[in-house]
């Protein structure tokens, strides 16, 4: 049976929990982010921590040589469609949350669906009839559930980032991180590998 995403809403001494998730174990303001985006468009906020952790390794800088930007590394086009602003934190968070919200609706709620969706785009999980077969997209999926199931097994609590992932917005000049990367669709993979240098390595 495929996971399905759901978000269960429990109000407890005038405080919303979501279930699995002890409202105690708020993780910074990235995290208050990521929750606040999940309950909004009410898709899963580990999930949807794991997917950023992928997509950008919590490096709300990051952008590819196509202009993929921030935690979810959306498309311009992709964040004009939502209405976001790719280049402010909350917002790029938001459009990503709405974005995988889109895809889970588009596979009748099948995550993995949605995931490669997120990643190759639902033209491609379209044409093939599931995950396509791209060694990146296939790649892409099992991270990112991996790292899903992996923080579900910890009794549900959203992985701490490092303290680098701390939301602020981007300065004007900075010079931005280069990204190698395999193209995809609306998103842009992100299975890293760091280096000491500014270049992020994306694996085909």
């Amino acid at each position: 049976m495929e996971l399905k995403s759901k978000l269960v809403i429990t109000v407890l001494t005038g405080a919303l929990a979501i279930s699995g998730i002890a409202s105690t174990q708020a993780n910074g303001p990235l995290n208050n982010m990521i929750r606040h985006a999940a309950l909004k468009y009410n898709v899963d906020p580990v999930l949807l921590t794991s997917l950023i952790g992928q997509e950008s390794s919590f490096n709300q800088n990051a952008v590819s040589p196509a202009g993929a930007v921030g935690y979810g590394q959306l498309m311009p086009d992709t964040a004009a469609e939502l209405g976001v602003d790719p280049y402010d934190p909350e917002q790029n968070i938001d459009g990503s949350a709405r974005y995988l919200r889109q895809m889970l609706d588009s596979n009748g709620g099948n995550v993995k669906l949605a995931l490669a969706a997120y990643n190759a785009g639902q033209g491609a999980v379209n044409q093939y009839g599931g995950i396509p077969p791209y060694e990146e997209t296939q790649d892409y999926v099992s991270s990112v559930m991996s790292g899903y199931r992996d923080n579900l097994a910890t009794d549900g609590a959203l992985p701490t980032p490092p303290p680098s992932a701390r939301p602020s917005k981007p300065k004007q000049g900075v010079k931005k991180r280069v990204v190698v990367y395999h193209p995809s669709a609306h998103t842009q993979p992100t299975t890293q590998k760091k280096t000491n240098s500014n270049v992020f390595l994306y694996k085909k």
